[in-house]
């Protein structure tokens, strides 16, 4: 655990259960500054709805012991800009660094082909 940075587990709301249980040396990360913690949250399109887990999805989970899962509750979010973990959104401001796809950048465009769309 002494190279250990962060656990990223990207597009899926995962149950606070799952860290509570299974990886209880790995606490979430709540600051830009935390290290040896997991970060998750649901990624999905601006006009699109988050991941819902159902009970059956739920219920074959990995729970650290065996496929039995876990009853429903919390799930994680740590918003990948400003590192809470409050369900606050972020702020365009808060993006420091973001790069604005436009005429600026026409290569980038060019490069990213389709995943450009709707930007």
């Amino acid at each position: 655990m002494s190279r250990f940075v962060a656990a990223y587990a990207i597009g899926g709301s995962l149950p606070q259960a799952l860290v509570d249980k299974t990886y209880q040396d790995i606490e979430v990360c709540a600051g830009p500054e935390r290290t040896g913690c997991f970060i998750s949250w649901d990624a999905h399109e601006a006009d699109k709805a988050p991941i819902a887990w159902s009970d059956e999805e739920e219920s074959v989970l990995w729970n650290g012991e065996d496929y039995s899962g876990f009853t429903p509750g919390p799930r994680i979010c740590v918003n990948p800009v400003t590192w809470r973990t409050d369900g606050e959104a972020s702020n365009k401001q808060d993006h420091l660094g973001a790069l604005e796809i436009g005429p600026a950048l026409p290569s980038l465009r060019l490069r990213l082909g389709s995943y450009t769309q709707g930007l």
